[in-house]
Formats: C-alpha cells, structure tokens, sequence
C-alpha cells in the first residue's frame, strides 16, 4: 500500500494517506507506445481524497518518492 507520494521540489504536492482529507494513493501504468519490439510505459500516481476530487501525477517528474507500508 502506497501511504505517502513526496516531491521534494515542491513541497505542497506531498500527499499522506490520513492528511488533507487523501484516503488513498494508487498507482498505474500507462502504456505509451511500442517503440522497435519493445513497449514505452509511465506511472501514474491518483491521490484520491474523500471528497472523491482526484489528482493524477505522473512519474515523469523527477525526484518522485514514493512511500510503502506492506500489509499481509
């Protein structure tokens, strides 16, 4: 489970899980292409408040830290 997306550079886009009303982080990967027999791919990362408003970040950012928690 992804609990916490950080951008060092810009402070105001570190989301935690339990903060700024975000109930949830989830993580995608996009497919963009197919380039000389293999695929072109990027992350997208959805901060999920609960007032159901959703931003995407995609990982083409550099300096993306992504914090875990592993949960059996």
């Amino acid at each position: 489970m992804i609990y916490k997306l950080d951008i060092p550079e810009c402070s105001s886009y570190t989301y935690e899980v339990g903060t700024k009303g975000v109930v949830k982080i989830e993580q995608d990967i996009i497919q963009t292409g197919v380039r000389e027999g293999y695929n072109t791919s990027k992350l997208i990362y959805r901060i999920i408040f609960d007032d159901e408003r959703i931003i995407e970040i995609s990982a083409d950012i550099k300096g993306v830290i992504i914090f875990r928690k592993n949960i059996k």
